[in-house]
């Protein structure tokens, strides 16, 4: 790969020879899910390697939060009916 690993969309568009000389764009392009498919299977292989270096992952309070933000108000609702539902298990004994 010619350019900076760390510049995602470059690659995307750079020819891997993982897939048989085409870009991840294209592959997903051209086949739509199956495309999807091959490149994730193949992410491993195709993806530059490059450290990370000091990570910081943003904890389970962060995350919620995020995620708050970004779902719709009836996801929301639906979480926070899940949420509130009684824990345990239940009794399924009389469906067959």
């Amino acid at each position: 790969m010619g350019s900076d690993p760390l510049f995602i969309g470059e690659w995307t568009l750079e020819p891997q020879q993982e897939l048989v000389g085409r870009s991840p764009a294209e592959v997903l392009r051209v086949l739509g899910d199956e495309g999807l498919d091959t490149t994730l299977g193949r992410l491993a292989l195709i993806a530059p390697r490059t450290p990370v270096g000091d990570l910081r992952l943003p904890s389970a309070e962060q995350l919620r939060v995020s995620l708050r933000q970004t779902l719709g108000e009836d996801t929301r609702l639906l979480v926070d009916r899940a949420r509130r539902a009684p824990r345990g298990t239940a009794d399924l004994s009389d469906f067959d």
